[in-house]
């Protein structure tokens, strides 16, 4: 059974933009989750909060954000309207914890409202720590 410590899942805000890079940047620093090698900052990652991407977090009350999840078009192109390329970062402590999942589940809820139909998920599932990433189809979004 999942540890969720009282976790609550919610879109994120500017407010969040230093947590998030925070939480990035262990990503980074830990070569878990991405091929980034450059730490990123809250203004980096205010640049996300433009309206064309989701981003949602999974926060405890005591701590604050302690993961989140962003969908991000995956191209410009007419014909690749509704795909959108998603990410999944947990913060160093709150690994191996249940966390990914209820923050990726609110982001795929978030991007069904919004008209998105098709995820595609980026870098992160052959690094070592995400234990068996759940296939696209089995987390909201069917197959196209």
């Amino acid at each position: 059974m999942a540890d969720t410590i009282g976790l609550r899942t919610r879109a994120a805000t500017l407010a969040d933009a230093a947590a998030i890079a925070a939480i990035y940047n262990e990503g980074i620093a830990d070569r878990i989750a991405t091929f980034e090698t450059e730490p990123r900052s809250a203004e980096n990652i205010a640049e996300w909060f433009t309206g064309q991407q989701l981003v949602m977090v999974a926060e405890t009350e005591a701590t604050g954000p302690v993961a989140f999840a962003a969908s991000f078009p995956y191209s410009d192109r007419a014909f690749y309207s509704g795909v959108g390329e998603f990410s999944v970062y947990v913060g160093r402590d709150f690994r191996g914890r249940g966390i990914g999942q209820p923050v990726l589940s609110a982001l795929m809820e978030a991007a069904a409202a919004r008209g998105l139909h098709k995820p595609r998920a980026i870098e992160g599932g052959g690094f070592r720590g995400n234990r068996n990433p759940p296939p696209s189809w089995e987390i909201g979004w069917p197959l196209a």
